[in-house]
């Protein structure tokens, strides 16, 4: 283990991303600072999934009523939702198929289990669970319902899992070596390695796959860097570091989710070239935390109150 972590060091220390100071054109101010960890994701007391609909309401998705918290919502390719929920009496990460009532596809005897993250072939789930006392990633094949632990370094905390855009490489947040970096797993998914410095609580590919977003430590903001390495550098000072995970690369840009003093959320989309932030829509009620994926359509997906 001795050895192992010497390696990751030297390896953090090559592929560190240097910080760069560009002036950022940007309308909106900063979103307010963070810890010094990443907080789990959550969200009111009760929750439900809505998507936006094109005349700014937001309708919530058929995944049965009640009061259940579903939170973390994922969609695939092929439609599939994928979401955690405690509608079983602890979260669990449950599926919901086209055409098909929600159904669990995890069972971790009550352990939280959260972010869920399909591959691009909709065919394995990302997902993280605290089974082992601490927040480790695991991935699921659907096919065959086998799970499995990604790149096991038992006592330390991994969090905020995405796919590359190809699903050969999985980036996840962990504090493994003291402080919050971003790591990279391949398969097999046995060994893992750091490829930022110190500081970072979460990453995403660009639709393109040409760059690496991330989200800084304390108080936050958006970088990038190129994906196959190299200086990061600063792109808008949201989201906060308390909502690490509420924002989305893809083809149109960046959607966020932006946090006003009186607890107003905001959904903001970022152009990628250059052009002005656009606000979107006021979020379903008091929205805690929620992380952001798009339906079949390319309709925004957000967990808000019912």
């Amino acid at each position: 283990m001795d050895k192992r972590r010497k390696l990751y060091r030297a390896a953090g220390a090559i592929a560190a991303a240097t910080a760069v100071t560009l002036a950022v054109a940007w309308a909106l101010l900063a979103g307010g600072g963070g810890g010094p960890a990443p907080p789990p994701p959550a969200t009111s007391p009760t929750s439900a999934l809505f998507r936006l609909l094109p005349d700014g309401r937001w309708e919530r998705l058929p995944l049965g009523q009640g009061i259940p918290r579903d939170r973390d919502p994922d969609i695939s390719a092929k439609g599939a939702v994928a979401f955690a929920s405690d509608r079983s009496g602890h979260f669990d990460i449950w599926v919901a198929d086209l055409d098909q009532p929600p159904a669990p596809v995890t069972a971790f005897n009550g352990a939280a289990t959260g972010s869920p993250r399909w591959a691009p072939d909709g065919r394995r789930l990302a997902l993280t669970s605290v089974a082992d006392g601490a927040p480790a990633l695991f991935i699921l094949d659907r096919a065959s319902d086998k799970l499995r632990r990604v790149a096991a370094d038992p006592g330390a905390e991994d969090r905020a899992p995405a796919w590359s855009r190809d699903g050969q490489r999985l980036y996840f947040a962990s504090n493994r070596l003291g402080g919050w970096r971003i790591w990279i797993t391949r398969p097999p998914y046995q060994e893992a390695m750091p490829i930022t410095e110190e500081g970072w609580l979460a990453a995403k590919e660009s639709a393109d796959g040409r760059w690496l977003y991330m989200v800084r430590e304390g108080d936050g903001g958006l970088w990038r860097q190129p994906a196959d390495g190299g200086i990061a550098e600063p792109v808008a000072p949201l989201p906060a570091a308390a909502d690490s995970e509420s924002w989305l690369p893809t083809r149109d840009g960046v959607y966020l989710l932006d946090r006003d003093a009186d607890g107003t959320v905001r959904l903001l989309l970022l152009p990628t070239d250059g052009g002005a932030v656009r606000a979107l829509a006021t979020a379903p009620g008091a929205v805690r935390q929620s992380t952001l994926t798009l339906d079949m359509g390319g309709r925004p997906v957000i967990a808000g109150p019912p």
